[in-house]
């Protein structure tokens, strides 16, 4: 993509292309957070209901 741009067209590309970033990468951490919740809560849980009611 070898074109000449002024400063107000490469500022807009740069602005949408860091929104897309930071999209992409909040999504990722989401999906990472989700996993962990998803593979750790329910084990932990079944341990301190086994705790608390022996």
């Amino acid at each position: 993509m070898n074109r000449l741009m002024t400063y107000e067209q490469w500022l807009e590309l740069f602005k949408r292309q860091l929104r897309k970033y930071i999209k992409h990468k909040l999504a990722q951490v989401l999906y990472g957070v989700s996993m962990f919740m998803i593979l750790t809560v329910p084990p932990l849980a079944m341990i301190i209901h086994w705790i608390l009611r022996g």
